[in-house]
């Protein structure tokens, strides 16, 4: 709006509706391969039991985050990888019911609830995530205490070997360089994955997921590799080693006068063909 900058990413998306009424800038706003999500420690006693882990996504208003964090400006996961990758197969989804949270909470044994802590970065948008993550998961009588750390602290904390691993839960976004479902999973979901060879930082271990990944990396027919990553993203979005998010749009604001750049949904950007025109 000042002049002081040709183009701006990533644009804060509560500053959008500013921008809109400025007419020499320009907004792109397009969907991204950023997968926004909480994973969840499975080695823990209170997280074992799949009925909690289900309990824990009913128990978020999906398109709340998306309102709050993003402005609107995403969507509600509907799998373990987004829309926009390769191989991706829409799951039904896990509707914000408080009522149903609670009633599986209660048939796992946990009625009462119990307590976990947050980790995260201390960025004032990764803090006001699990502030939000924080006070939905209340309402099942889970008491979350939200420790946000230095990016460099959090990583020297989880990637340790699985027998050293204090993790929790991890407020946390994953977008692959590639584009297709095996990128999109192997190193955070693969159960040999975990750190510090990986990201599977819930220690989710499912054989049947695991073949399926692998059996599809050996296919040539498109027809069954696509079956492959569909029945694999059914088994992670049945058995929950995440609470599932959203997906935010990559979101772009730069002068008219500018053209030529190129960006790829993971947030890369290509400017070997800018140019500015200010004719």
């Amino acid at each position: 709006q000042t002049g002081e900058a040709d183009f701006i990413y990533p644009t804060p998306s509560d500053q959008i509706e500013a921008i809109k009424g400025t007419d020499d800038v320009n907004i792109l706003t397009t969907d991204s391969n950023i997968m926004r999500y909480v994973t969840l420690n499975m080695d823990l006693e209170q997280l074992s039991d799949v009925k909690v882990r289900q309990a824990m996504n009913y128990a978020i208003d999906k398109d709340a985050y998306i309102q709050l964090m993003y402005s609107g400006y995403g969507k509600p996961a509907t799998s373990v990888v987004p829309s926009i990758i390769g191989g991706y197969e829409e799951q039904e989804a896990y509707t914000y019911d408080v009522d149903k949270a609670k009633e599986l909470m209660k048939e796992a044994g946990y009625e009462d609830g119990f307590k976990l802590t947050l980790w995260g970065d201390n960025t004032t948008q990764e803090i006001k995530g699990m502030t939000f993550i924080s006070q939905q998961l209340a309402q099942i009588g889970i008491e979350v205490d939200v420790q946000p750390m230095e990016p460099a602290t959090v990583s020297d904390k989880i990637y340790v070997d699985k027998e050293d691993a204090e993790i929790n839960m991890w407020y946390v976004n994953w977008s692959s360089g590639s584009y297709e479902a095996d990128g999109s999973m192997r190193s955070i979901l693969h159960g040999e994955k975990f750190p510090p060879e990986g990201y599977n930082t819930a220690f989710w271990n499912n054989e049947e997921f695991n073949k399926l990944l692998d059996d599809a990396l050996k296919m040539t027919d498109d027809t069954q590799i696509a079956e492959a990553y569909a029945k694999a993203q059914a088994i992670a979005w049945e058995e929950c080693p995440w609470i599932f998010l959203g997906n935010d749009n990559t979101i772009n604001a730069y002068k008219t006068y500018v053209t030529g750049i190129q960006y790829k949904p993971g947030g890369t950007m290509v400017f070997r063909t800018v140019g500015l025109d200010h004719e």
